[in-house]
């Protein structure tokens, strides 16, 4: 398949995956679920077919396309971290030049120590969600 239409379409899938993920993650998804038991629990007569329509929608499609979702989070995170990192480290290249070698270290150290915090709590953060 050209590379063209392939990312077109993973572009595409990513697209639909996210606002799949906002739709099922929101208060009206939930007050649907929760009509879908009222209703089972009311008139019992339609139970088997409530049953089979949250079946359907949560474990064939909410749950695959959360995680889908979730990943694709989880990647956008971690290049805006890359990127961020980039631009500290040669901000602080340009300013540090005329320090000493041994001074440069310390401060690399620290600012791997900061951004590695940042990504532990960003981490945290991403596992909260779930």
């Amino acid at each position: 398949m050209n590379k063209y239409i392939e990312k077109k379409l993973q572009e595409v899938n990513i697209l639909i995956a996210l606002n799949l993920a906002k739709m099922l993650s929101s208060m009206n998804f939930f007050w649907i679920c929760s009509g879908l038991i009222i209703t089972a629990i009311v008139a019992p007569a339609v139970a088997p077919q409530c049953s089979f329509i949250a079946q359907t929608i949560i474990q064939l499609l909410a749950l695959p396309v959360l995680g889908l979702a979730q990943d694709i989070q989880s990647t956008r995170i971690e290049l805006k971290i890359d990127s961020m990192t980039d631009i500290l480290k040669n901000h602080l290249e340009i300013k540090i030049d005329n320090v000493s070698d041994e001074l440069k270290g310390h401060i690399c150290n620290i600012l791997e120590s900061i951004l590695s915090k940042e990504e532990q709590e960003i981490t945290l953060l991403d596992n909260r969600e779930n």
